[in-house]
C-alpha cells in the first residue's frame, strides 16, 4: 500500500515532468529565449531524487539512490542558478557556484552514516540545498528589475531557501527514520515532501509567469522595431507618440519629418546595399540624440521622424538643423570618398490637444516644403 509520503513523492515525480515539459516546450519555440532550456533541465535532473527516495526501500542496495538523492537535487538547483544568470543577462558566479556544489558533495560523504534525525546531521544535510537557493534569490536580486513579476519570484527563492534551514527542526520532532529505507514511510517525509513540493511548484510557476513576461516583452519590441535600424518603425513610434501625447504634465511637443534627398537615385547608382549603408547611417546620427523624452523612428523607407515633449519647434529646429550639418559632412562605407548624402526636414509644434496624425501630417507638409526650396534644408513652423 503505498504511504502518504510516497504519494507526494510519486506527485512531485509528476509536477517535475510537467515543468520540465514546460520549459523544454517554450525554449525550442523561441531561439531568442533557448537559455529556458536550463530550466528544463533543472527540473529534468530534480526528478532524479524523488525517483530515487521511492527506489530506496524496494532495492537491496540503496546507498547509490541515497547519493544521488541528495547529488540530483543540489545539482539541480546549481543548474537553476546558471539557468537564472543567463535569462537576466548576467554572468553566473562560476567560482561560487562550483565551490558550493563541490562543498555540498564533500559534506554529504562527512555525514555519511551519521544519526539520522540530530539537529547537526539534519542541518548539514538540508545546508547545501539552502545555500544553493540563497544563491539564486541573490542572481534575481542582482538583475535590479523591480517589477512585480520579478519580486515576486526572489521571494519565493528567499522563501525556498529558507524552509530548507527550517527542515532540521522539523525532523528532530518527526523523526525520518533510523535508516533511508524508512524515510518514505515516516511522518516526517510527508510533511517534507508536501512542502518542499508547494514551494517548487510554486517557484515553477512563478519561473514560468517570469519567462513568458520576457517573452512578451520581446515580441513587442520586435513588433515595433525596425529590423535594420535598430529604431521604432511606424507602428511602435505612433503608440508611444500617442502614450507620451496623452501625459497631462504639460509642455511643449514638437515633431520633426525628414527625408534623405534623392534617395531613389541612391540606389539606382550604387544599389540598395549602399543606400541601407546610408539609412543606417542617419539612423545612428539620430540615435545619438536620443533622451528620455525624444521619439526616434524610422517610418519607413528614407523617412524619419523625432518628437520630443519639453521642446517647441525652435528648438527642435536646432536639433534638426545639427544634424543635416553633421549628416551633409558624413562619408559612407563602401561607397565613393568623395560622395555626401543630404537630408530635408519640417518642424511642426504642437497646438492645444491636437492629435498625433494631424501634428505629423503638417511636418510632413513642411518637409515636402523643404524639399521645393531646393532640398538640404531645414523649414520650421514660422
Amino acid at each position: 500500500m503505498m504511504t502518504g509520503a510516497a504519494f507526494a513523492l510519486s506527485g512531485n515525480i509528476a509536477f517535475a515532468l510537467l515543468f520540465a515539459i514546460a520549459f523544454l516546450l517554450i525554449g525550442l519555440s523561441d531561439r531568442g529565449h533557448r537559455n529556458v532550456l536550463l530550466f528544463a533541465l533543472t527540473y529534468a535532473v530534480g526528478i532524479l531524487t524523488p525517483a530515487s527516495e521511492l527506489l530506496i526501500p524496494l532495492v537491496p542496495a540503496p546507498a547509490p539512490f541515497v547519493w544521488l538523492s541528495h547529488a540530483a537535487f543540489v545539482t539541480a538547483f546549481f543548474l537553476m542558478a546558471i539557468g537564472l544568470s543567463r535569462f537576466f543577462g548576467l554572468r553566473p558566479p562560476w567560482r561560487l557556484l562550483c565551490g558550493l556544489l563541490a562543498a555540498s558533495f564533500a559534506l554529504r560523504l562527512a555525514i555519511w552514516g551519521g544519526a539520522r534525525g540530530s539537529f547537526a546531521y539534519e542541518f548539514l544535510y538540508q545546508l547545501p540545498f539552502a545555500a544553493m537557493l540563497a544563491v539564486c534569490a541573490g542572481i534575481v536580486l542582482a538583475s535590479r528589475r523591480r517589477d512585480g513579476w520579478t519580486i515576486a519570484l526572489f521571494a519565493i527563492f528567499a522563501l525556498l531557501s529558507g524552509h530548507f534551514l527550517l527542515k532540521p527542526s522539523i525532523a528532530t520532532w518527526f523523526h525520518p527514520g533510523q535508516t533511508a529505507r524508512d524515510y518514505a514511510g515516516s511522518t516526517y517525509a510527508l510533511i517534507s515532501q508536501v512542502t518542499s513540493g508547494v514551494l517548487l511548484i510554486a517557484t515553477g510557476l512563478q519561473l514560468i509567469l517570469v519567462v513568458m513576461r520576457e517573452m512578451l516583452i520581446t515580441t513587442r519590441l520586435q513588433a515595433d522595431t525596425d529590423m535594420m535600424t535598430g529604431l521604432l518603425n511606424r507602428r511602435g513610434f505612433d503608440d508611444r507618440a500617442r502614450q507620451l501625447l496623452a501625459r497631462r504634465d504639460g509642455g511643449d511637443v514638437a515633431v520633426v519629418m525628414i527625408d534623405i534627398d534623392h534617395f531613389k537615385s541612391i540606389n539606382d547608382r550604387f544599389g540598395h546595399a549602399a543606400g541601407d549603408v546610408v539609412i543606417c547611417a542617419l539612423a545612428d546620427l539620430l540615435g545619438s540624440f536620443a533622451s528620455p523624452a525624444m521619439l526616434i523612428g524610422r517610418l519607413g523607407g528614407e523617412e524619419f521622424a523625432m518628437l520630443r515633449r519639453g521642446s517647441d519647434a525652435a528648438e527642435m529646429g536646432l536639433v534638426a538643423e545639427a544634424v543635416r550639418a553633421r549628416f551633409a559632412r558624413l562619408a559612407f562605407d563602401g561607397l565613393p570618398a568623395a560622395f555626401r548624402a543630404t537630408l530635408s526636414a519640417g518642424i511642426a509644434e504642437r497646438a492645444h490637444a491636437e492629435p498625433l496624425s494631424q501634428l505629423m501630417h503638417r511636418a510632413d507638409g513642411l518637409l515636402y516644403e523643404a524639399k521645393h526650396a531646393g532640398r538640404d534644408t531645414v523649414i520650421v513652423q514660422r
